[in-house]
């Protein structure tokens, strides 16, 4: 897991998300995902946006989702769609 952060982190900057918003960002998705469910990469950029926050691409979103498998009240499933 401590290798997801400096990636997560360099990612995220490379977008344009300076550093001391980047925990409110990872704020929201964790707790969007929270209360489980399916979440699709569209589903999660649609709330963000809604929320302010610009998109994200999928490979963030999978770095973020990363952090939670290792959370042990956070259960993580991953679905590949065609």
């Amino acid at each position: 897991m401590k290798a997801i952060v400096p990636h997560l982190l360099r990612r995220l900057s490379d977008k344009g998300f300076y550093p001391e918003q980047i925990p409110d960002l990872l704020k929201d998705v964790l707790y969007m995902v929270a209360d489980g469910g399916y979440f699709s990469t569209e589903d999660i950029n649609q709330e963000l946006e809604r929320l302010g926050w610009n998109p994200v691409d999928p490979v963030t979103i999978e770095l973020i989702m990363s952090l939670l498998e290792g959370k042990e009240e956070y259960e993580v499933r991953r679905y590949n769609l065609h």
